[in-house]
């Protein structure tokens, strides 16, 4: 069976390696056009691109998927069955009634909960112990098409978006290529998404990554693997921002206001800010227009960091 492959990021073209070495016969791949990327704003191509000019895959880039030339282009190439993992787009019905046995999505979260573009980091940021993956049949609804199969997966303590949203994608192909025989064969029983039961995620923004000090220590350190690595999450001192890269929380009673920074341990280098409840350990910051510092570096770079109040609101106090 000849499939084409629809993806984008790092964890879709972990799904293009599963399904290419396996007995699917992966005939074309559709990706984003190359974009400027990282601080020199250099044109690169998608992980997914890269890997199918490595394996000699026909790729196509379109920039408007309704012209007629890309539905043209998918039924020249033939292809029984489409995968699409984190494509980036939404398809339109044009290019959904093009293979006969349509088009298959890998989607990281247990449907019908947490459709949309941030399943997994909703996941994270509500402190959910089981997310899971889904495959699922593609129509016209964003992520409501039946559910082909399933499976559950624990979320780990220190996870973050990045390293679950890779597992998910990996557990998702592998799965896949377990239901399609089955799909092919049409012996595959699918499940229909309860609507009532739905839930919907958001498009986070730079500006969620704001902490609010108020919150719990375990809501912030939640909120910091959900953003990571984007948009991560931010404070302010001394009126420049300082990104929170690596931190974790404790169940500490302080008596100074949230957003206090405080020494908890000198002998360990143990460095912490209060919260609502609880303290937020720090491990590694990043203050604007620096690299990545661990705390205890940054505490001999700068020492009235310690006895600080932090203010995502209004640019910080000294």
């Amino acid at each position: 069976m000849r499939i084409g492959f629809w993806g984008t990021p790092f964890h879709a073209a972990g799904v293009l390696e599963v399904l290419l070495n396996s007995e699917f016969d992966v005939s074309v791949v559709y990706t984003s056009p190359d974009r400027k990327r990282g601080r020199g704003m250099k044109i690169e191509a998608s992980p997914v691109k890269r890997m199918a000019l490595e394996r000699g895959i026909p790729i196509w880039q379109p920039k408007v998927l309704t012209e007629r030339v890309v539905a043209e282009t998918l039924g020249n190439a033939k292809v029984d069955l489409c995968v699409v993992a984190a494509y980036g787009y939404i398809l339109p019905q044009s290019l959904l009634d093009v293979p006969n046995f349509g088009f298959i999505n890998i989607h990281p979260s247990l449907l019908p909960k947490y459709r949309g573009p941030s399943p997994v980091a909703s996941a994270i940021l509500h402190e959910e112990e089981i997310t899971g993956v889904s495959i699922m049949a593609v129509d016209k609804e964003v992520d409501a098409g039946p559910v082909l199969a399933q499976r559950e997966a624990k979320i780990c303590a220190v996870e973050t978006a990045a390293t679950l949203t890779n597992r998910l994608f990996i557990l998702g192909a592998n799965l896949l290529i377990k239901v399609l025989p089955d799909w092919f064969s049409g012996s595959l029983s699918l499940t229909h998404q309860n609507l009532g039961m739905a839930t919907y995620t958001k498009k986070f923004v730079k500006e969620d990554g704001k902490i609010q000090w108020k919150n719990t220590a375990r809501e912030i350190c939640a909120r910091l693997r959900a953003f990571s690595p984007w948009p991560g999450i931010y404070t302010y001192w001394q009126g420049r921002m300082l990104k929170i890269i690596e931190a974790y929380p404790i169940e500490y009673v302080s008596h100074e206001r949230p957003g206090a920074v405080i020494t908890l341990d000198r002998a360990t280098k143990t460095i912490g800010i209060c919260t609502g409840s609880g303290v937020v350990v720090l491990s590694k910051v990043r203050l604007e227009g620096r690299r990545d510092t661990d705390i205890w570096s940054f505490i001999q770079g700068h020492p009235v960091f310690v006895g600080s109040i932090l203010d995502a609101e209004t640019l910080g106090e000294a």
